[in-house]
């Protein structure tokens, strides 16, 4: 059996609520004991190493990945972005990402094969002292997680997807963060956020001019290791448009006070749709998932 902690001024949402707010603390089901390496589905991998970046300066990628990885920061209207020493793990020192305005990064090259199955994953955390803000971590020309908040009017949160074009699809049951509670969402604590596609690939629309993904393609949003809405968990993405090759994208797009380590892209569904219930309980790779690789190896 599964207890929930509802709040008693959120009863009238138990419903929303019980994928929510498990009685645990937020990393129980994300403990890692080290960082996501690289294998050979992954497209982009970030630990953020820098202590800082102009415009137009080179966050690297984790070595072993191509150059058209390393992400270019864009020229920021306002204060734009630092790198503190503060990180969910002592092990992903030395550094995080701060964006503190409107801010992009995006990968120097457009990478392909972005039509299969994909993984987008990170570390975040709010700033305590946060009022407003909206994050895009994914791909550019494809699926990108969105992660909006506005602490005066929850009415404007965001959590979900958006693909091409202003495809946007919130995460099941989300209605703002004050229903999440902040046992999932509280300010000034690193939490997890992870997107996982099962995608039967993309076929062109007449209608809309476009590739879209195919019927039977389907995700799953995470939050601390929790697969969002009931099961399974599933969001339909048949019909959302979307290329197959891209640029890897961190972006800010209102705001300020947002945190972000360990961003992963990945060419490969971690959640095997939906068949691992906890794709996110340790870092992922060649180091993390030297026992279990193979077995993902033989079942693609």
């Amino acid at each position: 059996m599964r207890f929930i902690c509802v709040p008693a001024r959120l009863v009238v949402a138990v419903c929303c609520l019980a994928v929510w707010a498990p009685c645990s603390r937020a990393f129980t089901h994300v403990i890692w004991t080290q960082g996501n390496s690289v294998n050979p589905d992954t497209a982009g991998l970030y630990h953020f190493d820098e202590t800082s970046v102009v415009p137009g300066g080179t966050i690297q990628a984790a070595p072993g990945l191509t150059p058209d990885a390393d992400l270019v920061a864009v020229t920021p209207s306002g204060t734009g972005m630092d790198f503190p020493a503060d990180v969910a793990y002592p092990f992903f020192a030395p550094h995080s990402v701060r964006l503190k305005s409107v801010q992009s990064a995006e990968s120097s090259g457009t990478l392909q094969s972005f039509d299969g199955d994909l993984t987008i994953e990170c570390w975040f955390k709010w700033d305590p002292a946060f009022t407003s803000g909206t994050m895009q971590f994914g791909l550019s020309s494809g699926a990108k997680l969105v992660v909006g908040r506005e602490v005066t009017n929850p009415a404007n949160d965001k959590f979900g997807l958006l693909f091409s074009h202003g495809d946007y699809i919130n995460a099941t049951g989300f209605t703002n963060w004050v229903d999440v509670g902040d046992e999932e969402a509280g300010l000034g604590d690193w939490r997890h956020l992870g997107v996982t596609i099962h995608s039967t690939g993309l076929v062109f629309n007449a209608d809309l001019g476009h590739d879209v993904y195919s019927t039977g393609s389907v995700a799953r949003i995470y939050l601390n290791g929790h697969a969002v809405g009931i099961f399974p968990n599933t969001i339909d993405i048949s019909g959302m448009r979307a290329h197959p090759e891209s640029k890897i994208q961190l972006r800010c797009s209102a705001g300020s006070g947002i945190y972000v380590d360990e961003f992963t892209v990945w060419r490969y569904d971690w959640s095997q749709n939906g068949a691992i219930s906890n794709p996110f309980s340790n870092g992922r790779g060649a180091v993390a998932a030297v026992a279990e690789w193979p077995l993902f190896e033989s079942g693609r």
